[in-house]
């Protein structure tokens, strides 16, 4: 699969969304809503796993269920994290 970056330093990004007189840029408002929407489907996501691992770890009595239930929840946090 090809990717494409596009790399926004801060402060440009943060004056493209102040936009002094004309109150902000289209497009980086259609940036941070492109963001926040992939942010809230991994979240959504994330419950959905959370719960049901609560669930599958609350009937299960073998100590080894849990571990690869629990690696699995962690494999899927790291694979959603984000860099600083």
């Amino acid at each position: 699969m090809d990717t494409r970056l596009l790399h926004q330093p801060t402060g440009k990004f943060r004056a493209l969304l102040e936009g002094g007189a004309n109150a902000g840029s289209t497009a980086a408002f259609k940036m941070v809503a492109a963001i926040a929407e992939v942010l809230a489907r991994r979240l959504a996501a994330m419950n959905v796993k959370v719960i049901d691992l609560a669930g599958k770890l609350e009937g299960k009595a073998q100590a080894g269920g849990k571990e690869k239930e629990l690696a699995d929840l962690h494999r899927t946090m790291q694979v959603w994290s984000f860099s600083a």
